[in-house]
This record gives C-alpha cells, structure tokens and sequence, in this order.
C-alpha cells in the first residue's frame, strides 16, 4: 500500500514538474522558430498546455510591436511541440501587421527564393489564419488590407488560398488569390479581382475588375495581368476604357496604362513604364493623342471650368500627339528627373525640349524650341509670362504640385 502510495505521489511529482517545466520550453522553442523564421525579436507573453494542444497569445514579432498576432493555437502532442515538428494544425488569429513602404516593388517577396523555401519547408499539414490586417504606410497615407488565409500540405507541395480586401475611401478592393509552393521555391500565384475602387490623386478609378498570374518556375519569372475600369479621372480630368496590362519580356515587366477622354471623342492617353532592374534603370513614356484641337480644346474648357476662347492656331493641335518620355540614363544619384518633352504633328515636330522635375518640391525647370506657330497656342494656354519667351523658345519653369496634389 505503501508504495502504490509512494509510486502515485512519484506520478503526481513528475507531472507537476512537466506542467511547470514544460510550456516554457516549449514557449521557447516556438519563439525559436519565429527568429529563425525571419522575425529575431519574437516575444510570447502568455502560453497555455492542453493535452493535445498549446495556444500562444499576445505574441510581437518586432520590437515596437508593429507586427503581433493576438492567438497562435497548434495541434499535435508534447513531443511535436517541444521539438517543433511534426505538428497536425496552426491556427492564426489576429495577424496585425504594420509595414511603411518607401519604395513599392511587389514582385520582391515573390522573388525571394529563401523566404518561400521557410514556407515549403514548414513541417506542419495545415495553416489557418484568420482575421489579418495588414497596415500598409505609403506616402504618409495608410492602406489596410484584411485577409484570410489557408495553407494545406499536398504531397510534396503547399496548396495556399487567401483573399485580399479593403473598405476605405482611398481604396474598395475584393480579391481572391490561389497559389502552389513546390520545392525550390518554385511558386505559381493566381489571383481574381472582382472588384477595385481606388482614389487617390492624381488617379482615380471607379469600378474595376481584372486577374493577375506569377509564376517563378520559368527563367525569369514570369508575370502577366489585367485590370480594366469603365471610368475615373487623371488630374481631375474624367477618362474612360480605362486599362491597366502587365507582362513581361526577357527579364523586363512593362505595365502599359491605357485610357480615352469622357466628354470627347479622338482624344487618348498612353504611359507605358519598364519595370527593368532597380528604379534607377526604369523606363516611362507616355503620350497624350489627340485628333481634333478645336475639341480638345473646349473639353479642358469645360472640365476645367477655364475661359480659353480666343486661342490662335488651334488646328496645331489636330493630330497631334504629345510625348513626354523619361531619360534615365541621364539622372544623376539624388538628382532631379529628366524629360523629353515633344510634340509631334504628322510626323513633323512642332516642339522639342527637355525638362528637369524635382521630386521633393515637385519645381520643373526647362526649355522648349518651338515650330509652325505652336507658341501663339501654348503661351496663352499655359499662362507664359513675356520673360520666359524669347523667339521661338519657351522657357518651362514653374511647379506642378497643384497638379498632382500630393
């Protein structure tokens, strides 16, 4: 009797022991994975031990606690959890991320062989994670975009569903996005767009719908994608049959925007922007069609509310199309950015010059030589002052930041 006494009270001993021992190495070794995971100030503050089960709560992933998630709950046995495998199921709650994006390079964590090689390599049948808010800090304003998500183990690879969505003034956005995670990092990602509001100088755009294609088992990797909106504005101009479409050739992107005035006919507007190496090296042109001037002419009348009657040499503009196309190679680091600026009409060019735009106050300094009278037009059109005119050269300095509105 005795012994069975003495063997319970070893039991009941060796059970405490693992109850008070345990979930803090286990708790350790969860905050392990996360740093090796890419996040070295994880910090758990709470952990809770079933029988089958541990939930971690109030974990930060950063130390300013910009990145946390509210609920970690994993699945398996003390075995699994101790040394971090083999576990059946994570389900996330709460994922509260906060990121300020200087530069926005979206095909870069795609890109990112060992980030996608951690996910493949993760010994864990199937991910959940629900209500996620992603904080997303561009240009001093805030984009959240909510998600859901599901990774499940098939085979040799990871199935992944997730879904994107917004409900804020700047943006209105509904997507829905599948994806295979092969070994190698080999990542195939679709995506449907069903619906995309975005408003926020100079662009807006109402009404959108469209998909989006990466693929990183072809060398380079490959992209392709869509979006098409039946109406918004560009500097507080409407614009129709408006058209967004990224491809790719070797190993450059180009994202071609496409759009046509609303309230006139025969007037189109095209930029296209090569989304080759570092953003030193991009190349952007767009181009202003216009087929009658007269029409073009009244349609800025009325949009913009501006007397332009008595405007000379009109028919200068009547097939005409305006070029504006960024010079790369001759940007110095930190410098300002450099544009050709032409007008061609016909096939003969009516204007020729270069401008130089300051990125942080948005100053144009420049100079244009002008042909076939299309000065009488511009001077009046554009409000240039005698002192900045002398033959037929205009000189082009002002500032466009009320135009941009940033």
């Amino acid at each position: 009797m005795k012994k069975k006494f003495l063997t319970l009270n070893v039991l009941i001993f060796i059970g405490l022991i693992i109850y008070l021992i345990l979930p803090g190495k286990i708790e350790t070794r969860f905050e392990n994975k996360l740093q090796e995971f890419g996040f070295p100030h994880a910090n758990i503050e709470k952990t809770t031990l079933g029988f089958k089960t541990v939930i971690f709560q109030n974990i930060t992933l950063d130390k300013d606690g910009q990145n946390k998630i509210k609920r970690l709950k994993a699945k398996g046995n003390w075995l699994s959890f101790v040394t971090g495998n083999n576990i059946k199921t994570i389900e996330i709650t709460g994922l509260d991320s906060t990121s300020k994006i200087n530069r926005p390079s979206p095909l870069l964590w795609l890109k990112n062989k060992s980030y996608l090689e951690r996910i493949h390599a993760l010994p864990i049948d199937k991910i959940t994670i629900e209500d996620a808010k992603f904080n997303l800090i561009v240009k001093n304003k805030q984009i959240t975009l909510n998600s859901r998500a599901l990774v499940q183990q098939k085979d040799a690879d990871k199935d992944i569903t997730f879904t994107l969505k917004s409900a804020s003034s700047d943006l209105d956005l509904d997507s829905h996005w599948t994806a295979t995670l092969k070994q190698n990092a080999m990542l195939q990602l679709n995506s449907d767009i069903k619906s995309v509001k975005f408003h926020s100088d100079p662009l807006k755009i109402n009404r959108g719908a469209g998909w989006l294609s990466f693929d990183t088992s072809t060398t380079p990797a490959s992209i392709s994608g869509q979006l098409e909106a039946g109406s918004g504005d560009l500097l507080d101009t409407p614009i129709k049959n408006i058209s967004f479409l990224i491809g790719q050739s070797d190993d450059s992107y180009p994202l071609l925007f496409r759009a046509d005035a609303s309230g006139v006919d025969g007037v189109e507007l095209a930029a296209d922007l090569d989304l080759t190496g570092s953003s030193e090296d991009y190349k952007f042109t767009t181009s202003l069609n216009i087929k009658n001037g007269k029409d073009f002419i009244d349609y800025m009348q009325t949009t913009h509310e501006k007397d332009l009657s008595g405007l000379r040499n009109i028919n200068s503009l009547d097939n005409a199309e305006i070029l504006l196309t960024y010079l790369s190679e001759r940007r110095f680091s930190d410098g300002p950015l450099p544009f050709e600026l032409s007008i061609v009409q016909k096939e003969n060019e009516i204007l020729n010059g270069h401008v130089l735009i300051y990125p942080k106050s948005l100053d144009v300094r420049g100079t244009a030589q002008t042909y076939n009278g299309i000065k009488d037009l511009l001077i009046p059109l554009l409000n240039i002052p005698s002192e900045k005119i002398s033959g037929d050269v205009i000189r082009l300095d002002g500032n466009i930041s009320n135009i941009l509105k940033q």
